[in-house]
């Protein structure tokens, strides 16, 4: 056996968490598919086994408060399953407190403690449901499991499988036969076998069990097991491991020698009779907290397959350009000893030309002194044509290779990524659930309709997004969607609806969530807006510009505070979180027809698009997807506003930033003109001026640590091709620092010069 079923060990504890979070959402979701169809027998298998397998991955762990709790909901299950209990709104009710319960129970755990709370108000709930009498399922449930049990009962060893035994036990190690009588009472009685069989291990190797290990896995109750040991530990350090308070009555050893016969091996160990009450029952000590639990990804095996034929070809490649480096100094070698010969050759050539003036004088013709110096100048000159030959071919073959590895590295890139996508019905699958609960603390009837759910993001950009689509869906149902009293008079039907989609747009994924509600009155925006004295109250506000006022800090149309929301923070924080993600958030509203939330991400953070510009010697990296356009503007065309430095474009006047001054760069702006990179969003956006513009590159985005991390403007690094270093512009915070700090340097030198 491995050390699968070592509680201690990191890998197994990691594995299980993974596998006990999915299995909670599981039941949580088809609890609610269970609601809205309570003969969904597909549901309540689906429900039962992720219970079992929670219960049992627990029990494995030696996780017991979570294992004897979701014993507890199986009972209930078992009920539903056999058609015995009847689902309705109390059931579900009850059943998804549990499993809220059950999920902090793995939080606890997770962070290195154990859940002390008091569920004695839930397990009287849970037990309420099946009976009167809170036991009155169990005994049934002992009956089949004994039932079982007797057709499985221990069996005695022949003294050939003795033998067996003995040669597969490690030299020096005794032979015990550990005979375990199990507690019928025990909550938890079907996975006793697994829990001794755990310990045991600890002190030895188990050769057998009877009945077999694969029957002690199954939902069933045996009263006795047997556990063939070999071990190097005494009898004593045997017995304390196999003895398990409350999970075990009685457990017997005896040391199974070889001279045994069969008949003396089949001899019967008795059983007392329990004799004493159980102790009482101990506190789950706190397991030692694992080092670190990353976070799982789950990738299609297809996926890895297609990474390992990129990694072939990639070392294919390789080694074809340690083929052409070979070559290139081979070619290198020949050029050397070409250029030798070419300096004998031109020497011979340059002596001999006295000789040849003398034989002119002689009578020599002067063509056939020509004629034998052209000769010999064709020869030097040929003396370099195997050499650009061979230098022609391998250039070619060079070219051809780093082709070849750049379409590789882009697939490479490319697959990598696609292992980082998971689909965004991980995100989804949370809102039924808030949508139900919140639906009935307002007292509306909500229907929540999800599409798009296959569509796949980046994981770090799901986990950022929690936050944002909360509040979204929250400030849809409290501020949209109208109670049933309200759409009945507005014409409606009683039951709103709540969309939440997701769908691609080439680099970006586009996630809206809409509602069918009331929508956004743009005259109360303004009155709010006028009251808080974030507007004059003569300003002309477009559509647009008033609906985007409700993702201002602090601002809010609710006329009262509630639980849910109306304290202004919500949209606020989904605005800086979005950009912070290097996305935009917009809304459009419609009275009496309702409101969508548009939300547009880049499908990863780890590679982007870069619109690199050079500031004095310094080389930035921008987003293009922040990027609206980039312009040369005059400098007569720059004027003051405020203390604000602004430009005309296209009637729109917009603000500008010189980033040699924002991050106090040394650099030569001569000339007429000026380099401007307009970046934001429609409803928001400002000048950058640059020094120049080199181009567009993929981008990689290193992170940066220490006194670094809170620089303001700078969202990261990337290293260029040259080995560069150029920090990434975080076009948000460029937005709102910018401004302020241009605008408080300004009255700086003004206050220099009075």
């Amino acid at each position: 056996m491995s050390d699968y079923l070592d509680p201690a060990n990191e890998e197994l504890l990691k594995d299980f968490f993974d596998e006990a979070q999915g299995q909670v959402a599981l039941l949580e979701q088809n609890i609610l598919a269970l609601e809205n169809d309570p003969e969904n027998r597909e549901a309540v298998d689906e429900i039962f086994r992720a219970a079992h397998t929670l219960k049992g991955g627990a029990a494995t762990v030696e996780m017991t408060e979570l294992a004897e709790f979701t014993h507890i909901i199986e009972d209930v299950l078992d009920q539903i399953r056999d058609d015995k209990l009847k689902v309705d709104d109390q059931v579900v009710d009850t059943l998804l407190k549990a499993i809220d319960i059950t999920r902090t129970m793995l939080e606890e755990r997770l962070s290195g403690g154990v859940y002390q709370d008091d569920t004695t108000a839930i397990v009287d709930a849970l037990h309420s449901l099946t009976s009167s009498d809170k036991s009155s399922a169990l005994p049934a449930a002992k009956d089949k499991s004994t039932g079982k049990a007797a057709a499985a009962d221990t069996r005695d060893l022949t003294e050939y499988e003795l033998l067996e035994l003995k040669g597969a036990a490690d030299p020096g190690s005794a032979i015990y036969l550990v005979r375990v009588s199990f507690n019928e009472d025990n909550p938890m009685n079907s996975v006793g076998g697994v829990q001794v069989f755990a310990a045991l291990k600890e002190v030895g190797t188990i050769l057998q069990t009877s009945p077999d290990f694969n029957e002690l896995l199954e939902d069933n109750f045996f009263p006795i097991v047997d556990y063939y040991l070999a071990s190097k530990e005494n009898e004593e350090k045997i017995k304390s491991a196999s003895s398990i308070d409350e999970v075990v009555n009685k457990s017997e050893i005896k040391v199974l020698t070889i001279e045994e016969t069969a008949a003396a091996v089949a001899e019967p160990v008795s059983i007392e009779q329990e004799i004493a009450e159980q102790a009482e029952k101990k506190k789950t000590s706190p397991v030692k907290k694992p080092s670190a639990y990353g976070s799982v990804l789950r990738v299609d095996s297809s996926r890895i397959d297609l990474l390992l034929n990129l990694v072939s070809e990639t070392i294919i490649t390789k080694a074809t350009f340690n083929l052409i480096s070979d070559k290139f100094g081979k070619i290198l070698q020949g050029f050397r000893q070409s250029e030798i010969l070419f300096r004998e050759k031109l020497t011979h050539l340059f002596n001999s030309l006295p000789d040849n003036l003398v034989e002119n004088g002689n009578g020599d013709s002067l063509s056939n002194i020509k004629r034998m110096i052209t000769e010999r100048s064709e020869e030097i000159l040929n003396i370099f044509d195997l050499f650009h030959g061979n230098l022609k071919e391998n250039i070619d073959k060079f070219r051809d290779t780093a082709q070849s590895l750049g379409r590789i590295t882009s697939d490479l890139q490319e697959g990598v990524m696609q292992i980082r996508m998971v689909p965004i019905s991980q995100l989804f699958s949370r809102f039924p659930r808030l949508v139900r609960d919140l639906a009935r603390n307002l007292d509306k009837d909500v229907k929540l309709i999800i599409e798009g759910e296959d569509t796949e993001l980046d994981k770090s950009v799901v986990e950022d997004l929690v936050d944002p689509l909360v509040h979204c869906v929250r400030n849809s149902l409290d501020h949209g969607v109208e109670t049933p009293e309200e759409r009945i008079k507005a014409g409606k039907d009683t039951q709103g609806k709540i969309e939440l989609s997701a769908h691609n747009e080439g680099n970006l994924i586009v996630i809206k969530i809409s509602d069918d509600g009331k929508g956004i009155d743009v005259n109360s925006i303004r009155r709010k807006a006028v009251e808080r004295g974030i507007i004059h109250p003569n300003k002309n506000l477009s559509e647009i510009e008033a609906f985007n006022l409700i993702f201002e800090a602090g601002f809010s149309t609710a006329s009262k505070i509630t639980n849910i929301s109306g304290r202004g923070v919500g949209l606020n924080v989904v605005k800086k979180q979005v950009e912070k993600l290097n996305g935009s958030v917009s809304i459009w509203t419609e009275m009496g027809k309702g409101s969508t939330f548009t939300i547009k991400l880049p499908l990863t953070l780890a590679i982007i698009q870069g619109m690199l510009v050079r500031v004095g010697k310094e080389i930035y990296a921008i987003p293009v997807s922040s990027v609206i356009e980039s312009l040369r503007l005059k400098t007569s065309d720059i004027k003051m506003l405020d203390h604000y430095e602004v430009f005309d474009l296209r009637d729109d006047v917009l603000s500008l930033i010189r980033l040699d001054r924002l991050f106090r760069i040394e650099t030569e702006q001569k000339g007429n003109y000026h380099f401007i990179i307009v970046v934001g969003s429609e409803d928001k956006k400002v000048g950058l001026m640059i020094d120049s513009l080199i181009g567009e590159e993929d981008v990689v985005i290193k992170p940066l640590k220490d006194r670094y991390t809170n620089s303001p403007g700078i969202a990261g690094a990337t290293i260029l091709g040259d080995g560069t270093v150029s920090l990434i512009l975080d076009v948000g915070q460029l937005l709102d620092y910018g401004l302020k700090s241009g605008m408080d340097e300004r009255k700086e030198r003004e206050m220099a010069f009075r």
